[in-house]
């Protein structure tokens, strides 16, 4: 009786260990050892979105500081997104983070834009076409993202107030 007891104890200690190694609940993770870093689950496309966006931070931003913190955010999430992909890439997925990257620079491309006519205070016909172009590439990166979800089959999805008709427009 004795040593199955201590089996199932060893049993049971080995499941919980794994579990707070495998980052599974992120909120308990050993991997996480920066007390003032937060775990949060979020959408796959949430994830590729973000390594997307850091990505061209690294290729846009030349201040030494800003470069250091950015790739010390891109490495921890590039090591989740190594950990979260147990599902074989394809072809399918690649062409979307590439669409994703893709609308994610023209959207920074506008923004900047969108801010130099703000800090002008030129509020003219180019100021509006970038207002309408960012809307646009924020809608099309929603479809995009929601697409990643669906690929990944994710259980967080991000939802928007938008009409159906409106998201069959943007497709």
């Amino acid at each position: 009786m004795i040593p199955e007891l201590i089996y199932i104890i060893a049993a049971v200690l080995f499941l919980f260990m794994f579990i707070l190694s495998s980052g599974i609940y992120p909120r308990w993770s050993t991997k996480n050892t920066n007390k003032k870093s937060l775990m949060i689950p979020v959408s796959a496309g949430e994830l590729f979105d973000k390594i997307a966006i850091l990505n061209i931070k690294k290729d846009k931003i030349n201040d030494g500081d800003k470069l250091q913190i950015i790739e010390k955010e891109l490495k921890i999430l590039e090591e989740i997104k190594t950990d979260f992909i147990g599902i074989p890439m394809n072809f399918e997925f690649n062409g979307l983070y590439e669409e994703l990257h893709d609308l994610n620079l023209r959207l920074w491309d506008a923004e900047e834009m969108f801010r130099i006519k703000d800090e002008k205070k030129e509020y003219d016909e180019e100021f509006v076409k970038c207002a309408k172009l960012d809307i646009s590439l924020n809608d099309k990166r929603f479809v995009v993202k929601r697409r990643i979800n669906d690929f990944f089959d994710s259980q967080i999805k991000e939802v928007k107030s938008y009409k159906e008709s409106i998201l069959n427009r943007i497709t």
